[in-house]
C-alpha cells in the first residue's frame, strides 16, 4: 500500500512536471540573453499574470518576444537619459513596462512625418471627412490635422516597434533560448 501511494505520488508530479513545461516556463529559466541582460521565466510570468488583467492571452511566443522587448526598450530609455513620468514612483514589472513606453514614444516623436502626408491621408479617406447632414467636405483645420497626425503615428507604432526590438536584438547580441523570436 505505501508502495502503490508513492509511485503513485511520483506518477502525479511527473504528470505536473509535464504540463507545467508544457504551459508555463520555469521562474528561473533564462528564455534570453545578450550582452548585459539576461530574461527570466519570471518576467514572461509576470508579464503573463500583467495581461490577463486585460484579457490578452498572447502565445508563449509573444510573451518572450514582449518581456525581451520590454527589457531592452527601457534600458535604452535609461541609457538615453529619457524623462519618463511617473516611473521612479513605480517599481518592478510596472516600471519597465512604463520606460518601454516611453522610450518607443520618444522614437515615434523623432520619427517625424513626410510633407504632405496628413494631406495626403485627407485626400485619400475623403469620405471620413464629410459632414453627415449636408455630404460636403469638411475643411482640414488643425484639429482634424492633429487627429490625422495621431492616427498615422499609430498605425507607425507596430512597424516602429519591430524594427526597433530587430535592431536592438543585435546590438545586444541577444540569443533566444526558448520559445523567442530567431
Amino acid at each position: 500500500m505505501v508502495k502503490s501511494f508513492s509511485s503513485n505520488l511520483i506518477g502525479i508530479l511527473c504528470v505536473a512536471v509535464i504540463l507545467f513545461g508544457a504551459f508555463g516556463i520555469s521562474a528561473a529559466q533564462v528564455v534570453a540573453r545578450g550582452d548585459g541582460l539576461e530574461v527570466t521565466g519570471s518576467e514572461v510570468n509576470a508579464l503573463r499574470q500583467h495581461l490577463s488583467k486585460v484579457a490578452l492571452k498572447p502565445s508563449r511566443r509573444s510573451l518572450v518576444d514582449l518581456a525581451v522587448q520590454n527589457e531592452l526598450f527601457a534600458r535604452e530609455a535609461i541609457r538615453e537619459k529619457l524623462v519618463c513620468p511617473r516611473s521612479a514612483e513605480v517599481k518592478g514589472l510596472s516600471r519597465t513596462v512604463m520606460l518601454a513606453r516611453c522610450y518607443l514614444d520618444n522614437r515615434l516623436d523623432h520619427l517625424g512625418l513626410i510633407p504632405g502626408a496628413v494631406e495626403s491621408y485627407y485626400r485619400a479617406n475623403w469620405h471620413d471627412f464629410r459632414d453627415k447632414k449636408t455630404g460636403k467636405l469638411l475643411s482640414l483645420d488643425a484639429d482634424r490635422r492633429q487627429w490625422i497626425k495621431k492616427r498615422i503615428v499609430t498605425a507607425k507604432k507596430k512597424k516602429l516597434a519591430k524594427e526597433e526590438f530587430k535592431a536592438l536584438c543585435k546590438k545586444y547580441n541577444v540569443v533566444f533560448s526558448d520559445g523567442g523570436s530567431r
